[in-house]
């Protein structure tokens, strides 16, 4: 398949990432249109891309668990890390431990990005079931699009 035609596909699906091959998994511009239409397509990306910031960026932007699948060194960069929780602030728990322990970055970005999340109601201890529950309905997901036929 061709670079074209594959950006038309994970542009109509991100999960669409998973059928291409290797070489396609690894095209920046495929990548970033496949977890900028899907964000959890980040999984399929190659290592290298899901160890790019600017890929990760996209796709935690689009969806914050895509931090799952993100480089390690990249749960640890404050701008990533920032960018999810925008998006959806009990990612935290997703980040690297030491970002964790910045108390004076996870302060400040509680007050200043995510406040309004966090006055929703949600207590500390559901937040690991409703990580795992946002996991569950985005597998479900993935799997009806891998199911489909190409």
């Amino acid at each position: 398949m061709d670079k074209t035609a594959a950006l038309e596909r994970v542009r109509a699906e991100g999960y669409a990432l998973a059928r291409l091959e290797p070489a396609l998994r690894d095209d920046d511009g495929v990548v970033l249109q496949a977890v900028a239409t899907t964000g959890m397509a980040l999984e399929f990306a190659s290592e290298r891309l899901r160890a790019d910031k600017s890929v990760v960026l996209a796709a935690v932007t689009q969806d914050a668990l895509a931090l799952t699948f993100a480089d390690e060194a990249l749960r640890g960069d404050k701008d990533v890390v920032c960018a999810a929780m925008k998006n959806n602030f009990i990612v935290y728990t997703l980040a690297s431990r030491a970002l964790r322990e910045d108390e004076a970055f996870m302060l400040q970005l509680f007050r200043k990005e995510v406040r309004d999340q966090v006055l929703c109601g949600f207590m500390p201890q559901e937040i690991p079931e409703l990580i795992a529950e946002a996991l569950r309905e985005r597998e479900t997901r993935k799997t009806r699009a891998l199911a489909e036929p190409q």
